[in-house]
């Protein structure tokens, strides 16, 4: 969105309903429900204290009434309305599709939601008190709101009527596409993209941080969680080559006392550095011998996981080394793809001696090609076609 909006078009993003934590959040940031972030993006922070009708029905009316106040106080009565749908599970969300009255809607279909822990094995995050009434607000809202359904099959509900009212649908993952292309042919595939503009700029001195590390280096960047990072492979990579170093740049969202995190932080050729801003990240890519992308395989990852640190890593040349997942078909010589443990700890091998620069341009070449500026374009055209009375779809 943030991208449309660069290009000239005027975007209301609207965020996940929040609750109580949208007070503290307001009071201690001044953010408050309608946040003009630029001339052309404005972002609506809606509160929610229920999840169920009445209280639903009558807290969503609040929300069409300001939402459409707004459109109309900023002078976008009269342009075409596009309502742009990214997650299926906004609460009763064809109350949007009944009062904004959009010219047309999409869904765009970026993750296998029904994998999702909170959906697959109805995960609560939160503790005590807090869980209790989180877990009846999800009984009251499957019962009153979702015929009664929950989990898996609550997605696949909502994803399908989702499917047959969209008039278009984009889809970020291969599987993901020929899943609903079963259901709808108004449906394109738009895989996830890069942000080749900073990426590809190789800053003219390394790193300060980078100074004293030993080499060969091999970086990771993003989430080190329970469900997408693969710590068993990761530390198994890290035993066998012990004359490597891995730098990994990102939290842990894992218990600190997990045996996993111990191992890790434990292990003399692991340094991990926590967050760095985007742009710091970009550029010590740059200067690492080889990336990593040791995500595990499970039915999340194989069905709808499309790294967006694929093609940003590929932006600065270094030599990539994945798991084996479906979203890196078609990528296979750009990629050096491991189908086993045994296998990545090779291709790492191979990846950090490999210094030909007609390999790196050809990577570079790649990420180039898959822009969120070229992915944007394609779904804008997409979109002025149908408004058109034409349909590029498939």
């Amino acid at each position: 969105m943030t991208k449309a909006a660069s290009l000239g078009h005027k975007v209301i993003f609207i965020d996940p309903p929040a609750r109580f934590k949208f007070l503290k959040q307001m009071l201690k940031n001044r953010k408050w429900i309608f946040s003009k972030i630029n001339s052309n993006l404005t972002v609506y922070s809606p509160v929610n204290q229920f999840n169920f009708s009445p209280f639903l029905f009558l807290q969503n009316k609040i929300h069409c009434w300001l939402l459409s106040r707004y459109i109309k106080k900023q002078g976008l009565e009269n342009m075409k309305r596009v309502l742009w749908v990214y997650h299926f599970d906004f609460p009763r969300l064809w109350d949007l599709d009944k009062n904004l009255k959009p010219d047309v809607l999409i869904y765009d279909v970026v993750d296998a939601y029904e994998f999702f822990p909170e959906y697959a094995r109805k995960d609560v995050t939160n503790k005590g008190v807090v869980k209790l009434i989180q877990l009846a607000d999800r009984w009251l809202k499957e019962h009153i709101e979702q015929h009664g359904l929950g989990g898996k099959e609550w997605v696949r509900f909502r994803e399908n009527e989702l499917a047959k009212r969209a008039d278009l649908m984009f889809a970020s993952h291969p599987l993901l596409y020929k899943n609903f292309a079963e259901k709808t042919k108004r449906i394109i595939y738009t895989p996830n993209a890069g942000d080749f503009e900073i990426y590809s700029k190789k800053p003219e001195s390394l790193p300060s941080e980078l100074n004293n590390v030993s080499r060969p280096l091999v970086g990771y960047s993003g989430a080190i969680d329970a469900y997408k990072f693969d710590s068993d492979l990761f530390i198994y990579l890290a035993e066998q080559t012990p004359e490597i170093t891995y730098y990994l740049i990102g939290n842990f969202y894992i218990s600190d006392s997990n045996p996993a995190v111990v191992k890790i932080k434990s292990l003399k050729n692991v340094m991990c550095v926590g967050s760095r801003p985007f742009e710091v990240t970009a550029e010590l890519t740059h200067y690492f011998d080889a990336y990593i992308i040791p995500y595990v395989i499970n039915e999340y990852t194989y069905n709808g996981c499309f790294p967006v640190k694929v093609f940003n890593s590929l932006s600065t040349g270094c030599p990539v080394v994945v798991s084996d997942l479906p979203a890196y078909e078609g990528l296979e010589n750009v990629l050096y793809v491991a189908k086993d443990k045994e296998e990545f700890v090779d291709k790492v091998r191979q990846a950090v001696l490999d210094k030909d620069p007609v390999k790196a341009k050809t990577r570079v070449a790649v990420a180039e090609n898959n822009t969120w500026d070229i992915k944007v374009s394609k779904q804008l055209k997409a979109i002025s076609d149908f408004l058109s009375g034409k349909d590029s779809a498939r």
